[in-house]
């Protein structure tokens, strides 16, 4: 038999349980109901965004959800992946199995490796043509730069590279040894190799990332700036950047470029950058001129009610949060009457 406490306490729990649903479903009511409202302002832009598909070429990081949405979607859209996380990932797992006592020879070879895998990507018009550069690394470090067939072709395998030096600190990797199997599984993975096409068109989208950097300049993270504001400084970062894109390197007297060095923390290594020329602003003068006559010529005046634009995003909300805030003067009583 149940004592009465128990009973009670069961009874408790189902309430709890039955207002824990019902506050559940009316979250899920406000999800729906935010969804829709965001269906109503990304459905504009996805209209742009068909418009211009057949002209684009989409160069993302290989993540599942986007080859997922492009291919089902996007059909006519050439998309790649970004040489640069996948040289990235496969030096992972270089570094990963040179860990092992026996394959540590590995570990020399890794930058030289991801670097031939940058060559074969920017070199192979095909997958066949890829396969032949790109495996012919797995002859290349036990010392063999001729091989009886190509891994692409009929024809008998070779490296592309000129003599070598006799003086050598890099050790061969011995043939069907230990380390050698392990850079084998690597280089010939399955997956690496079934998303062959979609390196071939070696796209990267470190301009694009370099180009947000730029943004930062003028439009700083740590500053709050109305959508109109925000859109007028975008504008002149992607103008600053687009004028100075193609400096050419600065030089020095005797006409030699300049470089500097740059350390990074993750890798630990250094670098050397090449100098460029200091940026010339002359686009300032002609904009700071149109601004000034279209000031002049306009007949309304600045002294009037501004609309919202039909895509500005405070039509979808004043705020960013989740949920809808209370007014400021209960939220002070609430804060007030803690103790």
């Amino acid at each position: 038999m149940e004592s009465s406490r128990v009973r009670e306490g069961k009874r408790k729990a189902g309430r709890k349980r039955e207002l824990s649903e019902s506050a559940q479903k009316k979250k899920r009511k406000e999800l729906f109901k935010e969804r829709n409202k965001q269906k109503v302002y990304i459905g504009g832009n996805l209209d742009r965004w068909n418009a211009l598909r057949e002209e684009l070429k989409l160069t993302h990081h290989g993540l599942a959800g986007v080859l997922f949405l492009v291919e089902r979607q996007f059909t006519d859209i050439k998309h790649s992946h970004d040489i640069w996380h996948v040289a990235k990932n496969l030096g992972k797992k270089l570094v990963a199995a040179g860990q092992d006592k026996e394959c540590k020879d590995i570990l020399k070879w890794t930058q030289d490796i991801t670097t031939h895998f940058w060559h074969a990507c920017k070199h192979a018009n095909t997958y066949g043509e890829f396969l032949t550069i790109w495996a012919g690394v797995l002859h290349h470090v036990v010392d063999e730069h001729e091989w009886a067939l190509s891994y692409g072709s009929m024809d008998y395998g070779q490296c592309s590279h000129s003599a070598l030096e006799t003086d050598r600190e890099k050790p061969w990797l011995k043939k069907g040894s230990k380390a050698h199997e392990a850079l084998r599984r690597i280089v010939l993975d399955k997956r690496l190799l079934n998303n062959v096409p979609y390196y071939l068109n070696f796209r990267s989208t470190a301009e694009l990332e370099n180009f947000h950097t730029h943004i930062l300049m003028y439009a700083a993270k740590r500053f709050a700036y109305t959508p109109p504001v925000y859109k007028a400084r975008s504008q002149l970062a992607a103008i600053d950047y687009n004028e100075h894109i193609e400096r050419p390197a600065a030089l020095t007297k005797e006409g030699k470029k300049i470089y500097h060095r740059t350390f990074n923390k993750k890798s630990e290594r250094w670098s050397a950058v090449e100098v460029k020329v200091k940026k010339t602003y002359a686009y300032i003068k002609n904009l700071l001129h149109n601004i000034f006559c279209m000031r002049l010529r306009d007949r309304v005046g600045m002294n009037r009610r501004m609309e919202l634009a039909p895509d500005d995003p405070r039509r979808l909300s004043s705020h960013l949060a989740s949920v809808e805030p209370k007014p400021t003067s209960e939220l002070v009583t609430e804060k007030l009457s803690r103790f």
